[in-house]
């Protein structure tokens, strides 16, 4: 492109060299024929003799002068020749280059139409981009909430069972202390553990009593061993009031344990209710949605073939400017049309209400099996209590039943456990059957938004038909036929059978609403629930 500009300006140069040349050489031209002019009179004027020496000297003149004009007419020639070809050169280089800046035109409009399609795609690319992190940080507000949860749970349960240790501890630092205080002579390593560490002290105690039994000095180490044994019984009386009060604690947790599965299934059974009458329901809508599917797809047919004969028959028939009584019937019939295409406009508002019903409904039932997620949750939760619960009755048991005391305590904390497992199973199988319920459900209620949309195409395809049959009665109306009166009766009974069909739809969509209106609130109480 460059190169091209430059040649041009060069060329035009060129141009303005050779016009000042030829300026120059017309000058010159003028000035050639306006000499032999002036040298023609000043002969006439200065006639001399023929026989003059001046007359030879003139003509020679006069031959170089033509010699030149000659000369330049010849020149002037040339450059003309040359002007027109580099006129035609810079005509044929201005023609290439608008073509090449034609194309550079095109292209740099193809390149900014791509660079705005790139920009408009970067600016959804940037918009989804905003969006994912958006979720992203939905998902790590939800994953923080979760774990401050989780550390909540770990740390009551560290709470917990550093209590029990401490407890434990306890009581076997007190368990030691009352036995060697009783038998202040006896030494076992504390190092051992306490099972051990009693069996092995009970073993130097027996020994110790035995020889004391052999000496002089046995009584009196009887005595003491007697009021030791008074101060063991009351310890032991006062441990057995502790663990009568651990018990009835238990029983109190299991008792609340309990209450609390009663709720829940209470609330698991007012859930299947809910969901058996909101399936009922469902299934009646969707019944009664197939036949007035059946009904709107036979008065269509009807319709259609009304419409197809009358069309033939206006076709058909002979044209006559002096039935009055036709132009009133086809007046009472465009009114008629009037009204039809009203209550066609109504029934497709209905059905338009009845599909926004249909989202709520759509968006309820996300809400509720989002609830029933939570649920879930809930009890998996509460299966975690109740677990956690279990492996510390467990523990509590096989420390009972080290220490063999309580054993009918044991087999009671047993059965309780395996009694709340069981109901933790009934749970784990309702919940799963409410999921069941709600997946039948969503499918139920996706089957009956294909019949609507079935049913307002079906109404669509009749608001067309009445709009073809009205133009076709607007074209007609201008033409009469006396032979027409039986056909327009016909179309109006007709017509007054489609406006009740219409007026019968309106109501049965009226009802339809009402029901799922119904069946929306049902499912709110559920979900609340």
């Amino acid at each position: 492109m460059m190169n091209l500009s430059k040649r041009v300006e060069e060329l035009e140069e060129e141009l303005g060299i050779v016009k000042q040349k030829n300026m120059i050489l017309l000058e010159e031209n003028k000035l050639v024929h306006e000499k032999p002019v002036k040298v023609g009179v000043n002969l006439g004027e200065r006639q001399e003799p023929a026989g003059a020496p001046n007359g030879d000297v003139q003509q020679e003149s006069l031959a170089c002068t033509k010699v030149a004009l000659v000369e330049h007419e010849r020149l002037l020639g040339e450059k003309q020749s040359e002007i027109v070809r580099l006129t035609a050169e810079l005509g044929n280089k201005e023609t290439e280059t608008k073509a090449r800046v034609d194309e550079k035109e095109s292209e740099i409009q193809t390149l900014t139409s791509s660079l705005n399609t790139q920009i408009g795609e970067i600016e959804k690319l940037r918009e989804e981009i905003q969006a994912f992190k958006n979720k992203n940080d939905e998902l790590r507000k939800r994953n923080w909430k979760a774990m401050e949860a989780v550390e909540k749970a770990e740390k009551s349960a560290v709470e917990k069972i550093s209590n029990a240790v401490k407890n434990t501890m306890q009581c076997q630092s007190l368990d030691k202390s009352v036995l060697m205080r009783i038998f202040p002579d006896i030494s076992v390593t504390e190092s051992l553990e306490h099972d051990i560490w009693l069996k092995s002290f009970e073993v130097e105690a027996v020994n110790y009593i035995k020889g004391l039994k052999e000496t002089s000095e046995s009584v009196r180490k009887l005595e003491k061993a007697e009021m030791m044994k008074k101060e063991l019984e009351i310890r032991l009386n006062e441990l057995e009031k502790k663990l009568s009060e651990a018990q009835i604690s238990k029983s109190e947790t299991v008792e609340d344990l309990h209450k609390q599965i009663d709720i829940l299934t209470a609330q698991l059974k007012d859930s299947t209710l809910k969901y058996t009458e909101l399936q009922t329901n469902s299934e009646e809508t969707k019944t009664k949605l197939e036949d007035r599917l059946k009904e709107l797809k036979s008065a269509f047919s009807e319709t259609k073939t009304l419409c197809m004969s009358l069309k033939e028959k206006l076709e058909n028939a002979p044209i006559n400017n002096s039935t009055e009584e036709y132009e009133k019937q086809v007046d009472t019939l465009m009114v008629q049309l009037k009204e039809s295409n009203e209550t066609v406009a109504k029934l497709e508002t209905q059905v338009k209400k009845y599909q926004n019903l249909l989202k709520v409904t759509d968006d309820k039932l996300q809400v509720l099996q989002r609830s029933v997620e939570d649920e879930e949750l809930k009890w998996r939760r509460e299966q975690q209590t109740l677990q956690k619960s279990l492996m510390e009755a467990q523990q509590e048991l096989e420390e009972l039943r080290k220490n063999q005391v309580d054993q009918t305590f044991a087999q009671s904390l047993e059965a309780v456990n395996s009694q709340t497992e069981k109901e933790y199973k009934l749970l784990r199988l309702q919940v799963e059957e409410d999921e069941k319920k709600v997946r039948d459900l969503s499918q139920t209620i996706v089957k009956l938004n294909g019949i609507i949309k079935t049913g307002q195409d079906a109404l669509s395809q009749e608001q067309e038909l009445v709009c073809k049959l009205k133009q076709q009665l607007a074209e007609k109306n201008s033409t009469e036929s006396p032979s027409a009166a039986q056909e327009v009766e016909e179309l109006k009974k007709k017509l007054a059978q489609k406006e009740k069909e219409v007026e019968q739809g309106q109501l049965y969509n009226n009802a339809l609403s009402q029901k799922l209106a119904s069946a929306v609130s049902s499912n709110d109480v559920g979900t609340s629930v």
